[in-house]
């Protein structure tokens, strides 16, 4: 479900079930979800929307192919975009990337992903409602 500019209880629920697939899965790169069953943020989203089972196994490419389609995958990389904000990590080279860009940057930690969220939940509970 696309989330609008207004729908932050949701938007909090969705960071906070996000938040607890990588603490229990464990967080990784290059994959929606790993040989283990880590996720990486996107992954995260998909799991929070019973898209990735247990053992799947995706590669970003193959992770387009998800039973429903390449759709949900593109909406849910949009929807990172809502629920996370524009990714501007690179904005001073000119370049935006998109948020599975900057989980897969290299030197990335599992730290720095969830405290991305913290933040990004906390942005959103002190928006005056």
């Amino acid at each position: 479900m696309p989330f609008d500019s207004t729908n932050y209880d949701e938007r909090i629920s969705t960071l906070q079930r996000m938040k607890h697939e990588l603490e229990q899965r464990g967080w990784c790169q290059s994959y929606c979800v790993n040989e283990t069953g880590n996720v990486c943020l996107a992954g995260a989203l998909l799991a929070t929307r019973g898209h990735i089972v247990k053992d799947a196994y995706d590669e970003w490419e193959v992770c387009f192919n998800l039973a429903d389609g390449s759709a949900e995958t593109k909406r849910a990389y949009d929807d990172l975009i809502t629920i996370l904000g524009p990714c501007f990590e690179h904005e001073a080279l000119g370049q935006q990337t998109y948020w599975p860009g900057w989980n897969d940057e290299c030197g990335r930690t599992r730290e720095q992903v969830l405290q991305l969220i913290d933040n990004r939940i906390a942005e959103l509970q002190s928006v005056p409602r």
